[in-house]
């Protein structure tokens, strides 16, 4: 039985802040994991969940849409976990889940990444044009698909400005 998830919210809608974004792709998670029987989808949605989970440690948020200086690092790094997972979960040719679910959750996760490193140079006045080259360089990653490399430009761009 091939699973059926209905997003709480789509890439083109304007969330609240990234906080709310990635929180609603981890319910959505939790849900579709609950769904899953084969083994190693399992255990693939599991580790994702976990590193979305600590990405959103609210120790290392100050609110939905601003990360605090000395831990915003730990969250691009735990959604690029999560993202490489999802990934492994989409290219697998055995995976129960369809291709296309995977591909909207890792879409709202990097949609999120990328909203915390534009909120961070608006808000900003230094270096924005080294912020705003590293963000590029993200959206250039993330045309190719390689959200790895994505998600560390967008974390550059948002180390820069902070």
């Amino acid at each position: 039985m091939t699973p059926t998830i209905t997003p709480t919210m789509t890439p083109t809608e304007t969330p609240s802040g990234s906080k709310v974004l990635k929180q609603g792709v981890l319910d959505d998670l939790i849900e579709l994991r609950d769904m899953v029987s084969r083994k190693e989808d399992v255990r693939k949605l599991d580790e994702a969940i976990q590193h979305l989970t600590k990405s959103l440690t609210p120790s290392w948020w100050i609110d939905s849409s601003h990360l605090k200086a000395s831990e915003g690092k730990k969250v691009f790094d735990e959604e690029k976990a999560a993202v490489m997972q999802l990934r492994a979960l989409r290219d697998d040719t055995q995976s129960t889940v369809p291709d296309e679910i995977m591909q909207g959750f890792i879409d709202r996760i990097m949609e999120a990444d990328r909203l915390l490193a534009v909120v961070a140079i608006a808000g900003s006045t230094k270096n924005i044009a080294n912020a705003n080259a590293e963000l590029s360089k993200g959206d250039s990653e993330l045309a190719r698909g390689h959200y790895d490399h994505a998600i560390d430009h967008y974390k550059n761009a948002w180390d820069i400005a902070t």
